[in-house]
């Protein structure tokens, strides 16, 4: 209303002024939240909010979940196992505390409820060089998506093979999958498109 940005460090009504991070603050705050907390955040209209990191503990784990509707609160032993993920991939370079999707699918996929869209067979990208200075990428791409779905769609197999151009091998391998996986799922879809590419699960 008044055209101006708010500013997210301020006290109470910040976004970050109920943020908590560390495992012992954490789980402090779900046994009684004003062992940290003067008041209610929802009395100033704030929320409170929690990060994953590699200083995370399970209730980091449980309450983040809980708060993305992730389901049913977590055992304690799936919160560990989730920890310990986290950390070992925070070693290895990523980072969670500001990667809300890429948390929600690491915890779906460690906890069993993360869906298979498709599954890659396998993948080709050649650079080609026509001799004037010009080059350009194709890209084919093999995998196959669940029966139900292809069968919805009209197709007699599950397996989709497709290729297409681009002006670099990124655009020509996005091209492709789309051309595939995209009839069968109007969404943004995770597969790996280059050598480069790092699964995490």
């Amino acid at each position: 209303m008044s055209n101006t940005t708010p500013i997210e460090h301020m006290p109470f009504v910040g976004q970050h002024a109920f943020s908590h991070k560390g495992r012992i603050r954490v789980s402090a705050v779900r046994k009684n939240p004003l062992t940290y907390e003067h008041i209610d955040p929802e009395l100033v209209g704030d929320s409170r909010f929690t990060t994953v990191s590699e200083l995370s503990g399970k209730s980091n784990i449980i309450e983040k979940t809980k708060n993305m509707g992730l389901g049913q609160e977590l055992s304690g032993e799936a919160a560990g196992k989730i920890v310990e993920k986290v950390k070992e991939l925070e070693s290895q370079g990523y980072h969670f505390e500001g990667a809300e999707a890429s948390f929600e699918l690491l915890s779906a996929a460690l906890m069993g409820s993360l869906k298979e869209y498709f599954t890659l067979h396998g993948y080709r990208i050649m650079i080609w060089n026509n001799g004037d200075g010009n080059t350009w990428s194709e890209a084919t791409i093999k995998a196959s998506v669940p029966e139900d779905v292809s069968h919805q769609q009209g197709h007699s197999e599950a397996v989709e093979h497709t290729s297409a151009d681009g002006s670099g091998p990124v655009e020509a391998s996005g091209r492709s999958r789309w051309k595939g996986a995209g009839e069968n799922f109007i969404r943004i879809l995770r597969i790996p498109a280059l050598p480069i590419t790092r699964c995490v699960f």
